[in-house]
């Protein structure tokens, strides 16, 4: 029985999946609509945003993302936003899902190490108080969860 629990944590969390792309689908969010910056930070050029390309724990090193991307609390996630950067929300993290992949559902070579997990959003959700939007990085769905339960974070920054 605790083999079986161990196994689906492994799962659950992706720590042992590789991303699966389908390379006969176009891809929907290509390299070459970023424009990459030296200091870890790129700008999508059909919004003008600047998006952070390591998850909240993670440092740019120059070629990729150090360190473990960390889940954070609504609370957290909140004091995070700061100089300008802030939460996505929902609309502005769903158009990173790249729909030909999966574990992550994200273009890795844009936005490494990216956890296939939960993303906060600024996007309340608004039939239950208490809830926020996310975008799951799994298969790129949203959902809406509880503020208590921690997530990960991706933050932006608006155009210039």
């Amino acid at each position: 029985m605790r083999g079986v629990i161990l196994l689906c944590a492994m799962l659950w969390t992706g720590c042992c999946t590789a991303q699966a792309c389908n390379p006969a689908v176009a891809a929907t969010t290509p390299a070459t609509r970023f424009q990459v910056h030296p200091d870890g930070t790129l700008t999508d050029r059909p919004s003008g945003l600047h998006w952070a390309r390591c998850s909240v724990g993670q440092h740019w090193n120059g070629s990729d993302c150090s360190g473990a991307a960390r889940r954070v609390s609504w609370a957290e996630a909140q004091a995070l936003a700061h100089d300008g950067w802030r939460l996505p929300d929902i609309k502005e993290l769903s158009g990173l899902v790249e729909l030909r992949c999966t574990q992550p559902a994200i273009n890795e070579a844009v936005f490494p190490g990216t956890p296939a997990a939960d993303f906060w959003t600024a996007t309340p959700f608004v039939n239950q108080p208490g809830q926020q939007w996310r975008v799951q990085f799994i298969y790129g769905e949203a959902h809406p969860d509880k503020r208590i339960r921690p997530a990960y974070l991706r933050l932006v920054k608006d155009a210039d």
